[in-house]
């Protein structure tokens, strides 16, 4: 049986807003109008998490959640904090960071970062291109019977939703798509080349995002 607290929370959200906010504020001096923030936005992320826990999420899941609330809540600088506590991975600190940085707020990019689908990486230099957006397609599949789309549509909506991170940089920058099957790897390419030149266009970039294929 669930029991339901002040604010209709279960004693499972309580002890994980508890956590996040604990291990936000232990080392920093803050407001209690800070503080009252921080645990609001604690809250939505627990009930979120607390389904998703019975999904089979992880605690990258939660990590990144709580990142992605600290900074919708102006709390910019404790989200960076915070997943330099919690996530272990540099690429999946630097992919929460860009996509922060970049405004990209959307739960279908955030879910693929998390899952290790979609990575940032700042030091790839390939035709003077120096950002790359990877998509680690032979993670795909487990990822998309999670969310529950088809293979190609998640990939295009993922594709969709990156485009601010590429408006940021007038188009300057690359998307990498780790294959494994050459027919699909083909098709993919040709319709990311396609969309990527028609928004650069429409968006008035001077530059058009390079699509390579990656080992």
């Amino acid at each position: 049986m669930r029991v339901l607290h002040e604010n209709f929370e279960t004693d499972d959200e309580i002890a994980i807003r508890n956590y996040l906010v604990g291990t936000v504020a232990q080392d920093v001096a803050l407001s209690s109008e800070r503080v009252q923030r921080l645990h609001e936005a604690a809250r939505s992320v627990a009930a979120h998490y607390r389904v998703r826990m019975e999904q089979g999420a992880s605690n990258e899941d939660l990590h990144f959640l709580y990142a992605r609330a600290l900074w919708g809540a102006g709390e910019s600088d404790l989200a960076r904090d915070w997943l330099s506590q919690t996530v272990a991975s540099r690429s999946a600190r630097d992919t929460a960071v860009a996509l922060l940085e970049a405004g990209v707020l959307d739960p279908l990019l955030w879910s693929a970062a998390a899952t290790g689908v979609l990575r940032y990486q700042s030091d790839w230099v390939s035709m003077d291109r120096s950002d790359l957006w990877r998509l680690n397609l032979a993670r795909v599949a487990d990822w998309t019977r999670e969310i529950e789309l088809v293979r190609s549509e998640a990939l295009r909506r993922v594709v969709q939703l990156l485009l601010p991170v590429w408006h940021q940089t007038a188009g300057r920058g690359a998307l990498g798509l780790k294959m494994v099957e050459a027919e699909w790897a083909t098709e993919e390419m040709a319709w990311c080349e396609a969309i990527l030149t028609k928004e650069s266009h429409a968006r008035g970039w001077p530059h058009v995002p390079d699509v390579v294929r990656l080992a």
